[in-house]
């Protein structure tokens, strides 16, 4: 600052205009003016120095008239004139002049009141006290003001603020190690204090230089190490004034303590329009944020009451006006007490800490009371129902935090004041929740304490605590805590107060949440009817049940019900409340939903598209409810095939969402995981495999493993590993091979595998790491039938046949025998391969007893015939009655299978049927079969090559019996193959076109919703 100093007042050699030093009491004014002057002198660029204590019109007069007396050897009875005569001297003097020039000179005016002071006033008559301009005179006033016109004339205003942090540290460290304390000071050079414990000491004193200065002479003074200063500071048991040097012992030369600094402005701020609000106004702003306080709280209703009752002067219990508040405002802005800037949105007043501090510290325990009920009131008064401002809501929130942390207890009399509640709900309005998490328990340990455990406030800060464990993730903790907190307020409040049926709704929400769904229903229904009963139909309380008991009538499985509900919901609501209320929105945002499961997909998009546009227009495009909208936008923009709009939507809310939320927010995850979902779809399963397991990692950190947000995530990277792998190993099969029909004999192990099947194996074996067999055995043998599939490509068929052995045996725990069956098969087939017949017939027939099991009849159709291939195998490597078994698995297929609804699959069972019948030489079975599977094959369209294959067969069958081509053993409409005959099949109807192999790993459905699809839903595999 000496250096700015400095460059401001020498102005290249030309004519220097008035400086000014503005700021604060305690920041250094006058050492600075004093220094720069000292400077000047030393190095002879002035002959005369004239200090001035300007703090009264009537001192400077004074002042400039010695100075005549003293350099010019005049002396007036009248000052005035004597003071006329002196400022005529310091002015320039033409070149060529009959005189010589004066000396250079300089005028300070130190801790100027008023700057009207200096001012003409030709009614006086009074002249004006500035000194004038020239080449070879210098001015520079101090001054805690900062009005108008200071700035005028050509003067010029140099801001002097506080220390910036290392300025402040630099001179601790300084002054405390003793380098800067006076010679003849017997005392010993305080001990080497911590550089990090003198920093937290600069940030306790905000970097105000007095403060900086009379702390450190008060610990070299007293001996006091950092820490056990810093320790008195915080704990309030001592004034200011008793943690610094007594006046006689202040350093620097100076003369009044902190406290006293101010005193002066204070008064002086109450001298001017409007009169006598300055103090009290203070005294509100001491119990609020110093970093910002929004102008709102200062002016609004409950603000001006207090400024009324307390104003000082003549005229008390005068009405205070919005007007007025903003004017006392101003007076103290320009006395440098607090920052006044009504352009900054929320934080229009600032003020220093150690104000604040200095000014409560002159206030009765009863005034700081009423003031603190004065400013919760009006914290109250300026918050806005609906936070639409983000920014708003988190300088209310530091608001009632700061006020809470200096006069706490007179918000608990009789009752928990409404400022208490609103700023933990606010923090959860915000999308913060393990902040507000942490707010409401402290909340309800103060409520315990203050008011009792049996108080409304207390029961209702618990009730908010159980809500915050729900929407937190943890909905069995709030469905403990809500029992118990529906029990007692039923015992103090009664079974119908609304309080206790306020607590069943949320009771019931939870148990929902629990996946207690049914339960839940039930719950709902009978509060439901009590809120119609106690409150009637038009309640806020009645309205929401029913927007609940709608929402899990659709969670439950009754869209249609759910629909239905919703829009009736809806127009009451409208009616009641107006189209923009907010439950009216989630009404809406829900039914939106809803219609999207039902299938409008289309409709749904352009329900959120309207209430988006609604939301942002009411709320804001930050507020939670708006980015809400947003991400059910974007889901059903993928919904409804629009992936790269869902995926352009999701990228832009993931930016936003960190910005206002932060990276952490429990919501942002479930937008992450949308996206990683869309990536997927766009065919980037790598990248959707990154991003779930970074999501993992994250979670983890920051809920734990054991929370349900982790659990879920991890579902979800399973799944999309097992996407992955089966995506590596499917690129590295040329051909691919065709496992459910006749598998190559290879070695039992090759050589080293490929490198993607390499990665397969890392995919499944990372997700095999995230499942656990006891809980999800289904799962986990699905991932263990991929591995299983991996080897075998890899045609290591030892590993192969271990694992779809561990994957049988896990999915035999499982409730899935489809599922079942299609390891059992694969296992059969790499039996064979690795010619292990006794194993693979043995586990045929338990297969056998698995097949009836299976529900779909599709499904079981392709099962058996995957048997049959099996069996055919095995007759071939000669084992005993496996061409019959694979005849009448066949002969099964036939039955399950409409030929005239799918000819083509009822044609391929009759080929394979006729290839057994051909291997055993029985060839007139085997011909009727070829003769058939060629009829229907040329029903298919496009089937050429099949329609060949089927007449070869038939035509080397043929010429093994010696028949004439064309000729048929078959007469009328059909024949008898092995005892069977060929009529029109009677079989159920089947919905596609051909079989799944049954031996492959399960397909994927396609990525879940949004809350994430366990693997079981993606592999076909119930646990």
């Amino acid at each position: 600052m000496g250096r700015r100093l400095a460059h401001e007042m020498a102005d290249g050699g030309t004519a220097v205009l008035g400086q000014v030093l503005s700021g604060t009491g305690g920041v250094g004014k006058t050492q600075l003016a004093a220094r720069y002057a000292r400077d000047l002198l030393r190095s002879g660029e002035v002959d005369l120095l004239l200090w001035v204590t300007a703090v009264k019109r009537e001192a400077v007069v004074a002042a400039y008239a010695q100075a005549a007396e003293d350099v010019l050897g005049i002396t007036l009875a009248d000052s005035e004139q004597a003071a006329a005569r002196f400022l005529a001297w310091l002015e320039p003097r033409p070149p060529g002049g009959d005189g010589e020039q004066g000396p250079g000179w300089m005028v300070v005016l130190d801790d100027l009141a008023d700057p009207v002071d200096l001012l003409a006033d030709p009614v006086t008559p009074r002249i004006a006290l500035w000194p004038p301009a020239g080449p070879h005179g210098r001015t520079l006033v101090t001054t805690r003001r900062r009005d108008a016109v200071l700035t005028g004339h050509g003067h010029r205003c140099i801001d002097v603020g506080l220390f910036d942090r290392e300025e402040s540290v630099a001179y601790l460290t300084q002054v405390l190690a003793g380098e800067r304390r006076d010679p003849g000071n017997g005392s010993d050079p305080a001990a080497a204090q911590s550089p990090d414990c003198i920093a937290l000491l600069a940030e306790d004193l905000g970097d105000l230089p007095l403060a900086l200065s009379q702390a450190a002479a008060y610990l070299l003074e007293t001996g006091l190490d950092c820490p056990r200063y810093r320790t008195l500071l915080a704990g309030r048991t001592r004034d200011l004034a008793r943690l610094v040097p007594e006046p006689g012992s202040l350093p620097d030369a100076q003369t009044v303590t902190l406290a006293a600094t101010w005193s002066l402005s204070v008064d002086r701020a109450d001298r001017m329009r409007p009169q006598g609000l300055a103090s009290p106004l203070l005294v509100l702003i001491a119990l609020l944020d110093p970093s910002g306080i929004p102008a709102a709280v200062l002016t609004g209703a409950a603000a001006r009451g207090y400024l009324a009752r307390h104003r000082a002067g003549e005229h008390p219990e005068e009405s205070v006006e919005p007007f007025d508040a903003v004017d006392a405002l101003r007076a103290l802005h320009r006395m440098h007490l607090v920052d006044y800037t009504p352009g900054v949105p929320h934080q229009a007043v600032r003020v220093h800490q150690l104000v604040q501090r200095s000014i409560r510290e002159t206030l009765t325990r009863d005034r700081i009371d009423e003031a603190a009920v004065a400013v919760a009131d009006a914290l109250v008064e300026a918050w806005p129902e609906v936070e639409k401002d983000a920014a708003l809501g988190r300088a209310l929130r530091a608001n009632a935090d700061a006020l809470r942390s200096v006069a706490d207890g007179p918000l608990w009399a009789e009752r928990a004041h409404d400022v208490v509640f609103r700023t933990a709900t606010s923090v959860a309005a915000a999308g913060h929740y393990t902040h507000a998490l942490e707010q409401f328990k402290t909340l309800v340990g103060q409520a315990v304490r203050r008011l009792g455990p049996d108080h409304r406030d207390t029961l209702r800060s618990r009730l908010n605590l159980a809500e915050m464990w729900a929407m937190s993730g943890h909905p069995l903790v709030a469905v403990g805590e809500l029992r118990e907190v529906v029990g007692d307020t039923e015992r103090v409040c009664g079974p119908d107060d609304p309080d206790t049926l306020r607590a069943r709704h949320s009771l019931a929400h939870s148990r929902a949440l629990a996946e207690d769904v049914p339960g839940a229903l039930v719950a709902f229904e009978q509060v439901l009817c009590d809120f119609q009963r106690e409150l009637g139909d038009e309640a806020p309380e009645t309205l929401s049940a029913r927007s609940f008991l709608a929402l899990w009538w659709g969670e439950a499985g009754d869209t249609a019900g759910a629909i239905a509900a919703l829009e009736q919901l809806i127009a009451d609501r409208e009616r009641l409340l107006g189209r923009d209320h907010s439950e009216l929105f989630w009404a809406r945002h829900n039914l939106a939903g809803y219609r999207g499961r039902a299938g409008d997909t289309d409709g749904a998009v352009t329900a959120y598209e309207e209430l988006l546009a609604d939301r942002e227009r009411v709320l804001g495009p930050d507020h939670t409810d708006t980015l809400a909208s947003r991400a059910e936008h974007a889901y059903w923009l993928r919904e409804s095939g629009r992936n790269t709009e869902a995926l352009m939507a999701l990228e832009r809310l993931v930016v936003d969402m960190e910005r206002v939320l932060g990276p952490g927010h429990i919501e942002l995850y479930g937008v992450l995981r949308s996206l990683a979902f869309s990536w997927e779809e766009a065919g980037d399963i790598a990248g959707s495999v990154l991003a779930h397991r970074q999501q993992l990692d994250e979670l983890r950190d920051t809920f734990g493993p054991d929370h349900a947000t982790t659990a879920e995530a991890a579902v979800t990277l399973t799944r999309a590993l097992i996407h992955r792998g089966r995506e590596l190993r499917d690129d590295s099969r040329t051909p691919p091979p065709d496992s459910e029909r006749r598998t190559a004999m290879p070695e039992e192990t090759s050589q080293s595998r490929p490198a993607r099947l390499e990665q397969a194996l890392a995919c499944f074996y990372e997700a095999r790491g995230l499942t656990d067999p006891e809980e999800s055995p289904g799962v986990y043998g699905i991932i263990l039938h991929d591995i299983a599939d991996t080897y075998r490509d890899a045609r290591d068929l030892k590993e192969a046949v271990e694992y779809f052995r561990q994957a049988v045996s896990y999915k035999q725990q499982a409730d899935n025998p489809s599922d079942l069956a299609t390891t059992m098969t694969a296992l059969a087939n790499t039996l064979v391969a690795m010619g292990e017949r006794t194993e693979a017939r043995d586990v045929l027939e338990r297969l056998t007893g698995e097949v009836p099991k299976i529900g779909d009849t599709e499904r079981r159709a392709a099962v058996l015939h995957n048997m049959a291939l099996t069996h055919e195998e095995l007759g071939r490597m000669g084992v005993e009655g496996a061409y019959a078994d694979a005849v009448a698995a066949c002969q099964a297929v036939l039955a399950l299978v409409d030929g005239d609804s799918d000819p083509g699959w009822y044609a391929s069972v009759l080929k394979d049927m006729g290839d057994v019948y051909d291997a055993q030489d029985m060839l007139p079975q085997a011909h009727a079969a070829y003769e058939e599977a060629v009829r229907y094959t040329r029903r298919i369209e496009g089937t050429s090559t099949s329609l060949i294959t089927v007449l070869i067969a038939l035509g080397r069958t043929s010429r093994r019996l010696g028949k004439q081509e064309g000729e048929t053993t078959m007469s009328g409409d059909g024949a008898a193959v092995n005892g069977a005959r060929f009529d029109h099949p009677r079989s159920q109807p089947r919905d596609a076109p051909s079989a799944t192999p049954a031996d492959a790993a399960p397909p994927s459905d396609g990525p879940p919703q949004d809350g994430g699809a366990a693997p079981e839903e993606a592999g076909g595999e119930e646990s």
